[in-house]
């Protein structure tokens, strides 16, 4: 199984700054398709990394152990921890603001 890296604090975890461009490029696009499911291991499919001319970068992603390539799914798997960005976090965060938003609905004046 694939290692968690977290580029924050860590580039020299890449050999390249393409590398890490690309990297924080496809978590960007997995966080918007992703919605409100948050994954414990992301997946970008090979045609959008063919769509950003990426293959090259996205294979020494693989080769440097940083991704994984998930043939069966024609796609690049790979894992992604920091505080803000972890699943329960992010799941924690969004339930104090449904709580903080209920809170001032109920204690608006005029409001029944």
């Amino acid at each position: 199984m694939f290692e968690r890296h977290s580029p924050i604090g860590e580039s020299d975890t890449f050999a390249t700054c393409s590398e890490y461009g690309l990297y924080l490029k496809a978590l960007d696009w997995c966080m918007r398709e992703a919605g409100r499911y948050l994954p414990s291991s992301w997946f970008i499919p090979d045609s959008v990394i063919a769509g950003w001319n990426e293959r090259r970068t996205a294979n020494r992603l693989v080769a440097n152990g940083i991704w994984e390539h998930d043939d069966y799914e024609h796609g690049y798997r790979f894992g992604y921890v920091y505080r803000r960005n972890a699943p329960e976090h992010l799941r924690d965060s969004r339930k104090k603001e449904r709580e903080r938003k209920s809170r001032q609905r109920s204690d608006t004046p005029g409001v029944p």
